[in-house]
């Protein structure tokens, strides 16, 4: 077994399972015989093992080509995700307003080298979507995402950042309070039977907003702390990294750590997920 394996097993023993580990040392603390390195390292896979099956997490191993054998080795937990984007369950529900208009699938024309042009490069979770009537027309949202690494700026682990995109979803009652007022004649929205349903809209890409409890990779261009998006907490207004139409979003598998992203097929009336890259790529990219 390889040296690195070995000591990686002792000090995930020695640190899940202290009590087991401090007998084991001192049972052999007086053995001097060539046998208590052999001992030790099984004591420490045995002791492994049963954290692994008493708490659920596993081994990954990422194997080379090269002569250095295991590059990685971890222990992770299984992160429950949400389930992959399908526009046909997605919609079930819910009534599509604005139309597939050209505008509302349109891709930005413009050549942006986001890779270079983005202040910050987030990877964090979405905690919080709040969706609202913007110009009396469209269905905007503010999207907070709880920050787990800024790859690219001095965003810390923990803080949130709230990016301002078009797309998102609301209640009936809650767009056409917010819509001006010949627009739901225009648009026909008084003839919707079943007003319970919820209305969305999608991005500029085509496709849903991001959905509360995604994890996601985020192409920030100017992240400022603006007071107009202060949130207030027991009287005290703290500010908020805030930034309007980032220059890309992606999702995140935090298993794989699989960067991908959703392409919208018109003609087929679908969403094609695509893999790009890897978090760890992202890492090196800006290392």
């Amino acid at each position: 077994m390889d040296d690195r394996i070995k000591n990686k097993l002792v000090a995930e023993a020695k640190n899940n399972m202290p009590e087991l580990w401090s007998k084991i040392e001192v049972n052999l603390e007086n053995k001097k015989n060539k046998y208590n390195k052999k001992l030790i390292a099984i004591a420490a896979i045995i002791a492994v093992v049963i954290i692994t099956g008493t708490i659920g997490t596993r081994f990954i191993y990422n194997h080379s080509n090269g002569s250095e054998g295991v590059n990685y080795l971890g222990i992770v937990e299984d992160i429950k995700t949400l389930p992959d984007l399908n526009l046909d369950d997605y919609l079930a529900d819910k009534v599509l307003v604005g139309g597939k208009s050209e505008a509302s699938q349109a891709n930005d024309k413009r050549f942006i080298e986001y890779n270079i042009e983005a202040d910050n490069v987030i990877y964090g979770k979405v905690t919080e979507v709040n969706s609202y009537v913007n110009f009396g027309l469209f269905i905007y949202s503010d999207v907070k995402i709880e920050v787990i690494k800024d790859f690219k700026g001095s965003i810390s682990k923990g803080e949130s950042v709230i990016v301002g995109d078009s797309g998102g979803e609301l209640t009936y009652d809650e767009f056409i309070s917010g819509a001006y007022d010949n627009l739901a004649d225009k648009r026909g929205y008084y003839n919707i039977l079943d007003k319970s349903k919820i209305l969305v809209e999608m991005t500029k890409y085509g496709i849903p907003q991001y959905r509360t409890g995604e994890y996601v990779l985020v192409y920030i261009e100017e992240a400022d702390k603006d007071s107009s998006y202060s949130q207030t907490k027991d009287g005290i207004k703290t500010p908020i990294t805030y930034d309007y139409f980032p220059l890309k979003k992606l999702y995140v598998n935090p298993n794989t750590e699989d960067v991908f992203e959703y392409l919208i097929d018109s003609k087929n009336n679908e969403l094609i997920k695509q893999n790009l890259n890897t978090l760890n790529d992202i890492k090196h990219f800006y290392n």
